[in-house]
């Protein structure tokens, strides 16, 4: 194929994917009611992170509407007067964030990802239910390898893994167990600063990574963008959510001993 057959068919496919998410979206009553005229002049804003906002809300109807199959609502009612963007099935309230930077694309060193996840996940819990199922739906457009962004956001939302040492009584040394624990210093186990009560980001039950990567690739066989989807379950919620509810996704949790475990994939 010659790069210019490419190119059309990467815009082709590009625009039929984004047309689906819109299609998902209406079928969900986003487009419809006093939010309507917000969010198209959202996707026809020339800034970037103003579009990618409204997609990445086109995208979790998507997920759960198209994907999950579950009815999808918009905006029900949080706490004082805001409210969320979805409802999902009876009792699933989901924020959508898009954190956005518009950096050349490559590796970041600092600690620009903790900084936007905890503000993501600040601004959720202005809105979350105390006694609810809340989950932070997350689509990320960073400047980072997206094959290093499962391992990146582990990190920043659990903490650093330490493997576990057994002493050998004959000998004195220490020698690993091959079993890692989990450093709680990540961003579920922190205390929110910023909330009076002092409370920890405990009304987010889970978040989920929507990373839509690599290129629209063609072949005879298939033609679609490349998506993953990462579950993190927050060790400390309040209301946390079964595992098989997402049974076809990778998951992280925390089990009872402390001990990071992952189902349905490799992180």
């Amino acid at each position: 194929m010659k790069d210019d057959e490419f190119s059309h068919e990467f815009l082709k496919l590009k625009l039929k994917r984004i047309a689906g998410y819109i299609n998902s979206a209406d079928t969900c009553g986003l487009f419809k009611g006093k939010e309507r005229k917000h969010i198209i002049a959202q996707m026809r804003s020339t800034m970037d992170s103003e579009y990618y906002s409204a997609i990445a809300e086109c995208k979790a109807c998507w997920f759960f509407n198209h994907k999950l199959g579950y009815v999808v609502s918009t905006k029900p009612a949080g706490i004082e007067g805001k409210s969320i963007d979805l409802k999902v099935g009876n009792d699933l309230y989901v924020e959508v964030k898009a954190p956005f930077e518009k950096t050349v694309f490559g590796l970041i060193t600092d600690n620009k990802h903790e900084v936007k996840l905890y503000n993501c996940m600040y601004n959720a819990c202005e809105k979350f239910k105390d006694r609810a199922k809340n989950i932070l739906f997350i689509v990320a457009k960073l400047a980072v390898d997206p094959n290093l962004i499962p391992t990146q956001i582990r990190a920043v939302l659990f903490g650093e893994l330490k493997k576990q040492f057994i002493l050998n009584s004959q000998t004195g040394i220490y020698s690993p167990t091959g079993l890692e624990y989990i450093n709680p210093t990540g961003l579920f186990y922190l205390k929110n600063k910023k909330d009076s009560e002092g409370t920890k980001f405990e009304r987010i039950s889970m978040l989920i990574f929507m990373g839509e990567h690599g290129q629209l690739y063609y072949n005879s066989d298939k033609d679609e963008t490349q998506l993953s989807f990462i579950i993190y379950h927050n060790p400390n919620a309040k209301n946390p959510i079964n595992l098989k509810i997402f049974q076809d996704y990778p998951q992280l949790y925390v089990n009872d001993s402390g001990k990071l475990k992952l189902i349905n994939g490799t992180v």
